[in-house]
């Protein structure tokens, strides 16, 4: 199974075997539900895939600490020199991070990120046309602080995967 953001057309072109390694295909934009239904069709057949199905969310909480310090680097840096360039990478890394958290059932976390990733937003119209931003520091560290604690509650393990695969 393949999810991805790139169109299909041009997966086939880049890759001409594509349709040969993978079976099912989700490309954005698709609904939860539906994505569910597929990790949940494809982890019906009792292979070691199941067992890669687990991996996958283990390798994600272990990249949790550099996802963390990546922001905090991302936010240090427009603390120091505020650019827009830095502004937009920390809402990409947001915005990737509100995705992949629900998915992994830091569904808290998710939503933190959301909120940030809206005012983010903001704040870039606001930097492209003031080429200031006020309370920039306090805002950032504020929603910072809120995504630690929150990564230290996820759902167990067994539950997310009944769940979701």
């Amino acid at each position: 199974m393949a999810i991805t953001c790139t169109p299909l057309e041009t997966l086939q072109e880049r890759f001409p075997n594509f349709n040969k390694y993978f079976k099912d295909i989700c490309i954005k934009p698709f609904t939860y539900g539906l994505l569910l239904e597929k990790l949940h069709l494809f982890n019906q057949a009792k292979t070691p895939k199941e067992q890669s199905l687990l991996m996958i969310i283990e390798d994600y909480r272990a990249s949790i600490p550099n996802r963390l310090e990546l922001l905090q680097s991302l936010v240090d840096e427009m603390r120091k020199n505020p650019r827009l360039e830095t502004l937009k990478e920390l809402k990409l890394q947001i915005h990737k991070l509100a995705g992949s958290a629900g998915l992994y059932g830091y569904e808290q976390v998710s939503l933190i990120c959301k909120e940030f990733d809206e005012r983010l937003s903001i704040k870039i119209e606001q930097f492209e046309k003031e080429k200031t931003l006020e309370n920039l520091e306090n805002e950032f560290e504020n929603y910072l602080e809120k995504l630690e604690p929150a990564f230290l509650e996820p759902k167990n393990l067994s539950a997310l995967c009944k769940e979701k695969f």
